[in-house]
């Protein structure tokens, strides 16, 4: 099994890199899949914080202020840690209770690190290995890697390799002034096949139609 993982800053063009890579693969006939290790976290925050799923999933909507901050609640700490089967650490859920929040990222980002994460580094590589991982034609294309120890998991068992997508004005200057969960990127970016997109987006393309081509070919010599 081969997983692509793709990583960069916010609005660097993860996505659109992922969907010209799948464009490639789809048309010489070989499986794949985009899947998102924040996908099981974007349902529960949208259940249980009451958000329809567009404002998790859409990169523009996900920005936009609440019209009052949004409070983490008893029940909302507990029902995301029942989700992801964290249950023995509701007593955990105590000192994020009153945590408020002015958009959809800060939700997930808090989520996502300070709450799961917390509890098991690897939750998301588990849940995500648990629900998508399940063929071994398919090359699985990971388009939200965040975290350098995530990927590192994968490794174990999986042939994997990492690209990080650049563009200069996305590269945030102070490192300190960001979540962990953005800080820690600068890891991967330094650790990584790195992929510019400074260029047009036709560029972007063949760059991305080039390193699909060498997975066809690895998988029809396999």
């Amino acid at each position: 099994m081969i997983i692509i993982f793709v990583s960069g800053f916010k609005f660097s063009g993860k996505d659109t890199f992922s969907n010209f890579v799948k464009e490639y693969l789809d048309k010489a006939g070989q499986k794949n899949k985009i899947v998102h290790l924040a996908d099981k976290l974007k349902n529960s925050c949208s259940e249980h914080f009451k958000l329809s799923n567009k404002y998790m999933f859409d990169p523009d909507l996900k920005e936009i202020k609440f019209p009052r901050p949004m409070t983490m609640t008893r029940n909302i700490a507990e029902a995301i840690l029942d989700d992801f089967q964290e249950g023995s650490g509701k007593e955990f859920a105590e000192k994020h209770i009153g945590k408020k929040f002015s958009n959809p990222r800060e939700i997930m980002q808090y989520v996502g690190t300070e709450v799961l994460r917390d509890l098991d580094e690897m939750t998301h590589c588990k849940h995500l290995e648990k629900d998508h991982l399940i063929d071994e034609e398919t090359v699985y294309i990971v388009a939200d890697h965040r975290f350098k120890n995530e990927s590192e998991y994968f490794k174990k068992n999986y042939t994997t390799e990492t690209y990080f997508i650049t563009r200069k004005e996305m590269i945030p200057d102070k490192e300190g002034d960001l979540h962990i969960s953005e800080r820690s990127m600068f890891e991967i970016m330094n650790t990584s096949c790195r992929v510019a997109n400074d260029k047009s987006m036709e560029d972007l393309r063949e760059e991305a139609r080039d390193i699909a081509r060498c997975y066809v070919a690895y998988k029809r010599n396999a």
